[in-house]
């Protein structure tokens, strides 16, 4: 059983670094704070909780409304904030899987708890019933084999009687020939027209048929056939028999879904969910509510900065075009009253940007001022701050911030929260159960506690009677008669035959004796000679009749015999293995049928309990370490961070960085355009030198 695996999380990248092309000015403007602004951060002088003068609610607006960029960045940490109570729900619906694993298991009780009786119980049982089955087909094919010998037998006796008469008749006409012969053929002998073997002194073997046909009769194999059905109910005996422990194991099972359903409600991490989430709620509430104001003051700022920077850039034309027309109009040896226009131009320029410097610069400088104090002290108390942590001193101590309670905001019993504990596991992507140390409020193992129905269950199955049917093998009787069977199903003496079998049908070559006559026929007159030639064709007809009789039974008859001597002689001994593994089988099903309904009952209980045992702990792993990662809480945390400070603040602190010192160079460029205007201007009135001494 495999509950499954909650999906991977994957996590997009931080905000990139901004792509600022002055990246020694912002070095340089954080330089500049940290010099202004070197002491750490006076955590222990903020508190928030207290009444200030001229702290009110408005006050509170507008630093919400500035900080609108960090609050909306917080927004990311609502992806976190869904996919959290889906893994929880993926968690609590993985329990049908062994829920229904169990019902399977109870619906199909019976092929599976009787399937493993059947299969403790045929390991001893299927080595008896087929050394029976063996030894049965054995005794049969035996029965067949002497059977065959007895028909055999009956059928020489029968053929031996009709060729002895015939021979008999054939050997008194050849005695009438051969004294007609007279002394020519008084040599020929007639003792060869006899039989060999007399077929009748063959040993009986109705004494074995008469054993075996008891054997065959006695029904055994219907009985082994009854004892295979028997052990084929099983299944449906233990499926009648447990109807009662299957309905109640099932409500239990229903008793168990239904708990296990409640553990969604029990579980902190969404009562934390609700509560961070309607924080979150309330603050873009908040927020949206100044939302178009910021977006039409935000255009006026983008409008304000321009008209900033055109002031600053047309002091600076006034200058370049100074310095441009007035070396380009200035002629050598021309009085300063006579300059040309150009040369005037150029004058006027640096006038006019000097004129520029004397209006703006106060206000630039008052600009300055005012986004220097706001940015740079936002900066040092935020930014520097967060960098080196001091900031998270603020956060761990409840009550320096009106209305924010960290333990209280994630539910936690007591101010056990510490925001940079939390801080530094969720950047190792650790779950908010290890991060929040909830295993301390909270107990995994009385939420997951389902051994109360476990144990109903278990009661049930205990109080479960399953009975089977008594399992008799063999009875005594028939252990008796296939005892007796073996041993009276011994084969008759058969070497006699046997040496009989090998020898020819006749005493004499009924072919030869034939020639003989056919020889003699040549030599005698014609009474005697057709008598011989008709006695030699009788012979030799005679001799082909019975060897197409005789051939057939006799090797029939030896091969039959030779299989019961082979066969019998490994009956006694088979019958007698085959009986003890009865006698042990019959043995052990009285003996550990019990036990074996009882322990595979067991088994059966405990691989349905497993499901559970499996499913909790699965349950526990999964809502420890992989339920609620909360990474994305510090990577919007650090969103957060790299928009707010490298993103706004590194713009604002480089543009009064800039706009100061610009401000600050406007001072020297006042003295230089006057006078570098004096040398550029056309004068009203030339300046004329006179030597007094040279005129007296």
């Amino acid at each position: 059983m495999e509950p499954g695996d909650i999906w991977n999380s994957t996590y997009g990248p931080g905000p990139e670094a901004p792509g600022s092309s002055t990246p020694g000015l912002v070095t340089m403007a954080h330089g500049f704070l940290r010099l202004v602004q070197p002491n750490p951060l006076p955590t222990e002088l903020i508190n928030f909780g207290q009444p200030q003068s001229g702290f009110n609610r408005e006050d509170i607006h507008e630093l919400l409304l500035y900080e609108l960029g960090f609050l909306i960045c917080a927004a990311i940490g609502v992806l976190f904030i869904i996919l959290m109570p889906l893994q929880v729900d993926f968690i609590i619906n993985r329990s049908d899987v062994p829920l229904d694993y169990a019902n399977r298991s109870l619906q199909d009780i019976g092929p599976i708890l009787g399937g493993r009786i059947i299969s403790r119980v045929r390991t001893s049982t299927d080595g008896a019933l087929r050394s029976l089955q063996s030894l049965l087909q054995g005794m049969e094919m035996l029965k067949n084999t002497f059977g065959n010998i007895a028909i055999s037998r009956s059928h020489l006796e029968e053929l031996q009687s009709n060729y002895s008469q015939r021979l008999a008749r054939l050997q008194d006409r050849l005695n009438h020939t051969l004294q007609n012969c007279g002394l020519p053929c008084s040599k020929v002998s007639l003792d060869g027209l006899a039989f060999t073997t007399n077929f009748s002194t063959i040993p009986s073997v109705e004494q074995q048929l008469k054993v075996l046909h008891e054997v065959s009769d006695s029904n055994i194999q219907t009985d082994l056939e009854e004892v295979n059905r028997t052990l084929d109910t099983i299944p449906d005996k233990v499926q009648e028999q447990s109807q009662e422990v299957v309905t109640k194991s099932q409500d239990q099972l229903g008793l168990i879904r239904r708990e296990i359903r409640s553990l969604r409600e029990e579980l902190p991490l969404l009562d934390m969910e609700e509560k961070v989430g309607a924080f979150v709620n309330d603050s873009t509430a908040v927020l949206e509510e100044y939302r178009e104001p910021v977006i039409a003051w935000d255009r006026l700022r983008l409008i304000v900065c321009a008209l900033l920077c055109c002031t600053v850039l047309l002091v600076v034309l006034c200058n370049i075009f100074g310095l441009l027309l007035g070396p380009l109009g200035l002629k050598e040896g021309v009085l300063p009253t006579q300059r040309s226009s150009l040369s005037d131009a150029g004058g006027n320029f640096f006038m006019a940007g000097a004129g520029f410097s004397f209006i703006f610069s106060w206000l630039l400088m008052l600009l300055v001022m005012i986004i220097f104090i706001l940015g740079g002290n936002i900066y040092m108390f935020l930014c520097e701050s967060w960098h080196n942590q001091q900031l998270f001193q603020v956060l761990d101590t409840p009550g320096k911030i009106p209305n924010f309670n960290l333990s209280e905001l994630l539910g936690l019993k007591g101010d056990t929260a510490n925001f940079s504990e939390i801080y530094r596991q969720c950047q190792q992507d650790a779950s908010l159960w290890q991060a929040l140390h909830l295993d301390q409020s909270v107990s995994l193992d009385e939420l997951l506690n389902i051994s109360q129905y476990t144990g109903d269950i278990s009661t049930a199955f205990e109080k479960m009677n399953v009975t089977i049917s008594p399992i008799s093998l063999l009875s005594q009787s028939q252990r008796d008669l296939l005892l007796s069977a073996s041993q009276a199903g011994q084969p008759p003496n058969f070497t006699l035959t046997l040496e009989q079998l090998d020898q020819n049908v006749t005493q004499g070559n009924l072919l030869d004796l034939a020639a003989e006559l056919e020889q003699l026929a040549e030599k005698e007159d014609t009474a005697v000679k057709k008598d011989l030639e008709d006695n030699a064709h009788e012979l030799r007809e005679l001799e082909k009749e019975m060897q197409a009789s005789f051939s057939g039974p006799l090797r029939s008859l030896k091969e039959n015999i030779l299989s019961v001597q082979s066969g019998a002689a490994q009956l006694e001994g088979q019958t007698t293995a085959a009986l003890d593994k009865v006698s042990k089988t019959q043995e052990f099903l009285e003996r550990d049928m019990p036990d074996i309904i009882k322990n595979e009952t067991g088994a059966f209980l405990e691989q349905l309990l497993d499901f559970f045992e499996t499913y909790v702990s699965w349950a526990k792993s999964r809502v420890t370490e992989d339920v609620a990662r909360c990474k994305p809480i510090a990577q919007s945390l650090d969103n957060v961070e790299v928009i707010g400070c490298d993103y706004i603040m590194d713009s604002v602190n480089a543009f009064w960085f800039s706009l100061g010192w610009c401000t600050l160079f406007l001072l020297p460029n006042i003295i230089l355009a006057v006078r570098l205007a004096k040398f550029y201007r056309r004068m009203d009135i030339a300046d004329v030198y006179r030597n007094e001494d040279f005129e007296m």
